[in-house]
């Protein structure tokens, strides 16, 4: 179940929307600002398999939401208009 904090938590928690642990499972430097990161799926392309609309929200540090965001447009085939993604912060 959703563990956000504030109103997004409140609404994650009505909606019963559930967690994804994504783990990094590799990492490649391209340039100075740019990392690629692997990551396991965490269970979400079967979750989604299925689904006629599916909604996604993405809430983590900077670099790994458009890490995410990245995957589950082209990967997964949620369209942009189905999808927020969000960066909290700058990872160091």
């Amino acid at each position: 179940m959703g563990r956000g904090r504030g109103w997004e938590g409140a609404v994650l928690r009505l909606l019963r929307a559930r967690d994804f642990v994504f783990t990094v499972t590799g990492a490649e430097d391209v340039t100075p600002h740019y990392r690629r990161l692997r990551l396991s799926d965490g269970e979400l392309p079967a979750v989604l398999d299925g689904v006629p609309d599916p909604c996604v929200w993405i809430a983590c540090d900077t670099a790994t939401t458009r890490a995410l965001a990245c995957y589950v447009r082209k990967e997964l085939g949620v369209p942009k208009q189905r999808m927020h993604a969000l960066g909290y912060w700058r990872a160091d």
